[in-house]
């Protein structure tokens, strides 16, 4: 039996999406601490850049659950999909991958296995997954399997909500409540809005020490030799 809960509603405007969308979570690493999923869950698409933020659609998946949950996403949504951490069996692949493109959607992140990374990778749709496999399993291996859509989820160590706005790139991805984008924004955008200028002091000689924009700056000893 698979559990279908009614479509999130869009809290945050396409407007506020589309400042979020600019923004590094690495930037938002320097700011907050939570919301971050594990590292190990990483993008297929290598060293290719990757920027999108969306709400997030959830599900807990079993054998033909992700082709539902599928056609349950809206144009922009991330599809965030638990499997408890799994390495050894697949669960998506290029079918399910091209499924999402022409839906729409603007990420898939699995905290399990995927198939099928030549045929995703070339298709250009951001997908993040804890391994690659070939084990996929056959149908009498997934057998009873549940599933849940647009309930409450854990995806890399981080609590995910339908609708729930989810920011990454290649180096990561953070999960922000809806209501904290806003406030988020105000700080981040300033500070992603000085790196330009770093960077040009820094390629024109300037010491990091003397252009960094860390406030707290240490007490310097020197050392006679």
């Amino acid at each position: 039996m698979v559990k279908i809960h009614p479509h999130a509603p869009q809290t945050v405007s396409a407007e506020t999406l589309a400042r979020l969308k600019k923004i590094a979570p690495a930037t938002l690493g320097h700011m907050i601490a939570t919301g971050f999923i594990d590292t190990a869950i990483r993008p297929l698409t290598g060293t290719q850049r990757i920027r999108f933020a969306g709400p997030a659609t959830t599900l807990q998946p079993y054998v033909g659950a992700g082709h539902i949950a599928i056609d349950e996403c809206q144009p922009g949504d991330v599809l965030v999909i638990a499997c408890g951490g799994e390495t050894q069996l697949g669960t998506w692949g290029e079918m399910t991958s091209l499924g999402a493109k022409m839906r729409g959607v603007g990420a898939v992140i699995i905290d399990g296995a995927v198939t099928d990374v030549y045929e995703i990778v070339e298709m250009g749709l951001p997908v993040y997954s804890r391994s690659v496999t070939a084990l996929l399993g056959t149908p009498e291996d997934k057998k009873g399997w549940d599933g849940e859509i647009n309930g409450t989820v854990v995806c890399g160590g981080v609590t995910v909500h339908a609708g729930d706005i989810v920011l990454g790139d290649e180096n990561g991805i953070v999960v922000i409540p809806p209501e904290k984008v806003l406030e988020l924004l105000e700080v981040a955008e300033p500070r992603q809005a000085r790196e330009p200028f770093t960077r040009a002091n820094l390629l024109s000689g300037k010491p990091l020490t003397e252009v960094s924009s860390s406030r707290a700056k240490p007490e310097i000893v020197r050392l006679a030799e």
